[in-house]
């Protein structure tokens, strides 16, 4: 009798470690090799996910309001000097149209009065006496051209000096600004209009687990939507299909995921199942933008350095026409760049920049160049021509920059008044900078550029939580870079460029720099700057290499993984731009906290674990263990039982 109650114990141990490891979701590795447009994978297929048709309520008219920083004007706009001018273009969705804009506006102190001016295609809109703290501007009737309405702000003010004045006047459109719109929303009618102007949330409804082939299309939708609205990337979602009827939205679209199925609409719906439709749709060929200023007109030039025989990037490719500065006292014109533009392991090392510009009298005036706002280089202005070489100092460099042409140029006798002649240059866009292999920067700070031209996405397990993050962190990369990033789900870990996304062991797997649930952050002196309990679970995220390449690592030492949401809504709350270092960490609560470890005296030191830390670290492992002991079990004391049941 004992013995068959120990074999029921035996058994009931033996199922219990079975369902603890379906719970994981974990799935073994398969060897596999995904390509563009497909996916092959040994395991067993999932079910076919067959949606119920999408119910819709009938869309009414109603009023929207957008600000500006939701409209991509993070910052607002400036309008600077005796005469200042910004345009404005503002996204206007199908089936609305613009009713008014709210501006609110802030001065610089002493601004003398003067005038605001708001013309559309060059007729007027709009004029008011300045300043004034806000404007409610007209806008019915107001022509909207192919999803867009500009509008060009000019101001005027009263200047005995107008170089002063370019530095000292300034009028600021505040980003809380506000566009009013109204009308009823109109679902789309091709394929090519799906994606309106403006789109606020994208909702993918998908299985859950999603196949591979759902979670690869997920991701090339991610860097879809960041390269689509830069400085406004939608929210995306991975939801179940609701089972009530959804109300339409101007800036809400969503995308149902059916195995096999084509592409086609269904009211604001996606209707999506094959890679082949989902790559057509979202994925563009890896590299710079087509330069969309030829430059006929400029002249061949002569080569001022050895460098410049290696490669090369115009302004052009970057996406800059022809510049023109014009006014007196200081004037820019700025270019912005991520290193992930000019390709995988590029970097400058020289600046071939050619300008025509008015007389300028010697010693008059002369060109600065700064990088990222430090000055590196600088030469007088004389004559009509400028063309110059100049090295670009490595230490300058980030992984967004930003490059400044400054023109500083006072008039012939100081004569800073209306009726002189204005100082103008334009600047030719077959300007180049001159390239060099390598990798320039580390940590963070490399990625996108080390994910180039193509990189692994690893998910432990394959869920629409993992895949969620991962789309996240896609979005927030791809935001930084015109060069279009391209994610392929890897059945593996040992791939590279990867991204991978996963729970307490995989760090360790990976050989990630922080390994262990609990250590000590100290310095050369064994002084303790941080201290993490191996019982306080934290999210991190690690950017290391491996002889393989560079790894992007996302991981958890909970037991559940809820953690990560909130770490990567801190950690991305300005986007990939304010992320720097090598590792990314926080707890459940408190701030987020960034360092270095290849680039300071800082080293990790493990704290010893507890029981439960390494549960949850190896609970697949303990529950395997156990599934082997009653196993073992039964097989040594099954016959002793049986004779002692028949004795």
């Amino acid at each position: 009798m004992k013995g068959r109650t120990f074999i029921k114990v035996l058994y009931l141990l033996l199922l219990f470690a079975l369902v603890s490891c379906q719970e994981r979701g974990e799935r073994p590795p398969q060897a596999a090799s995904p390509q563009v447009g497909t996916l092959s994978y040994d395991s067993k297929p999932l079910p076919p996910f067959k949606p119920e048709p999408l119910a819709w309520t009938a869309p009414v008219w109603q009023g929207y309001s957008l600000t500006l920083r939701t409209l991509g004007y993070r910052t607002g706009a400036e309008l600077t000097s005796a005469q200042g001018e910004a345009t404005l273009y503002l996204p206007v969705n199908p089936g609305l149209e613009p009713e008014a804009l709210e501006l609110k506006l802030a001065f610089s102190p002493g601004l003398p009065q003067g005038y605001l001016e708001i013309l559309s295609q060059g007729q007027p809109v709009f004029q008011a006496a300045l300043p004034a703290a806000s404007l409610l501007i007209p806008l019915k009737g107001v022509k909207v051209e192919r999803g867009l309405l500009t509008l060009t702000l000019r101001t005027q003010f009263p200047a005995k000096d107008l170089c002063a004045a370019q530095e000292l006047f300034r009028v600021h459109v505040l980003p809380e600004s506000r566009l009013l719109l109204a009308g009823r929303p109109t679902p789309p009618e091709t394929l090519a209009s799906f994606f309106p102007p403006h789109v606020e949330r994208v909702v993918v409804h998908l299985p859950d687990p999603p196949s591979p082939e759902a979670a690869q299309a997920v991701l090339w939708l991610a860097g879809f939507l960041a390269r689509t609205y830069p400085g406004r990337v939608p929210e995306l979602r991975l939801e179940a299909l609701p089972k009530a009827p959804l109300e339409p939205h101007p800036f809400v679209r969503h995308v149902v995921w059916q195995e096999g199925e084509g592409a086609r609409l269904e009211g604001f719906a996606l209707h999506l199942g094959s890679l082949r439709e989902a790559a057509r749709l979202f994925l563009a060929e890896p590299g710079l933008l087509q330069a969309p200023f030829p430059g006929e007109a400029t002249e061949a030039l002569s080569l001022k350095a050895p460098e410049e025989l290696g490669p090369r990037v115009s302004l052009a490719e970057l996406g800059y026409g022809p510049q023109r500065v014009e006014g007196f006292g200081v004037l820019t014109a700025s270019y912005a760049f991520a290193l992930a533009d000019l390709g995988p392991k590029r970097h400058p090392v020289g600046l071939r920049l050619r300008a025509v510009h008015s007389p300028a009298l010697s010693q008059r005036g002369y060109v600065e160049l700064l990088l990222n706002g430090v000055a590196f280089y600088s030469e007088p202005l004389e004559g009509t021509l400028l063309d110059l070489y100049a090295p670009v100092p490595a230490r300058l460099l980030e992984r967004n920059n930003t490059l400044e042409v400054r023109f500083r140029y006072a008039p012939a006798e100081g004569q800073c008044t209306y009726g002189a002649l204005p100082f103008t240059a334009t600047l030719d866009p077959a300007s180049y900078l001159v390239l060099e292999g390598g990798e320039a920067l580390s940590g963070l700070d490399a990625f996108p550029q080390a994910l180039l031209p193509r990189f692994w996405v690893y998910l432990e397990p394959l869920d629409s939580f993992k895949l969620g993050l991962a789309a996240r962190l896609v979005q927030a990369l791809q935001e930084t870079t015109k060069t279009p990033l391209l994610p392929e789900i890897s059945p593996t870990p040992d791939r590279a460029p990867l991204l991978a996304v996963g729970g307490p062991g995989l760090p360790q797997a990976l050989g990630a720099p922080l390994r262990t649930p609990g250590f000590r952050l100290v310095d050369s002196r064994g002084t303790p700057w941080l201290v993490v309990q191996p019982e306080g679970p934290y999210a991190a995220l690690q950017a290391f290499s491996q002889k393989k390449g560079p790894l992007l690592l996302l991981s958890h030492t909970s037991t559940t993984g809820e953690i990560l949401a909130p770490f990567l809504e801190e950690a991305l709350k300005e986007g990939w731009f304010a992320l720097h270092g090598e590792i990314a960490l926080r707890g459940p609560s408190g701030p987020l906290v960034t360092f270095s470890l290849s680039k300071s005296a800082l080293r990790v030191q493990p704290l010893p674990e507890t029981p439960a830390s390494f549960l949850a670290r190896y609970r697949k492992e303990v529950y395997l263990v156990l599934t082997a002991l009653a196993l073992l079990s039964l097989v040594a004391l099954y016959p002793k039982v049986v004779r002692r049941g028949k004795a």
